[in-house]
């Protein structure tokens, strides 16, 4: 078995520090994780509360499908509804941001398209692993942060 190392986004703006810490909670029932620090953004692409973010990351043998499920059963648990998708207010959103070197296409693309552009992921990203570098710009995460126009 491959031993993968995982970035998991993680953000909240509805009762943010309460379910940012339940989410980290449920995350270290499953993995052995570090954290970054968590870091406030405003809402981007619509009007809400600021967002609580940060940064997990650990290392898996399992699959991709079967960390998938289990992030989707902690936003179920900690109560994320269907209807927190897109540009909206969230309980909490669980995103796999890298998931060791897998470039995949589609709905939930890796690496995730916010590891390009988005502070909000950025910074506590470069917190953990400023030299880790993305696998299809081949840079490290500082270098795109230092030159991302937010």
């Amino acid at each position: 078995m491959k031993n993968h190392k995982v970035y998991i986004g993680v953000g909240s703006n509805i009762e943010p520090e309460i379910n940012i810490n339940r989410s980290k909670k449920q995350l270290l029932q499953y993995f052995d994780c570090k954290f970054s620090k968590t870091y406030k953004y405003a809402a981007i692409g619509f009007k809400g509360a600021e967002f609580l973010n940060l940064v997990a990351k650990f290392s898996t043998d399992l699959d991709l499908q079967k960390v998938q499920e289990i992030l989707a059963r902690i936003e179920k648990d900690i109560g994320r509804k269907e209807n927190q998708r897109g540009l909206s207010n969230r309980v909490i959103d669980l995103d796999i941001l890298m998931f060791g070197d897998l470039i995949k296409q589609g709905k939930k693309p890796l690496p995730h398209r916010n590891l390009e552009d988005c502070i909000f992921v950025l910074e506590p990203l470069v917190e953990l692993s400023p030299k880790e570098v993305h696998p299809v710009q081949k840079k490290t995460f500082k270098e795109i942060l230092d030159n991302i126009d937010q």
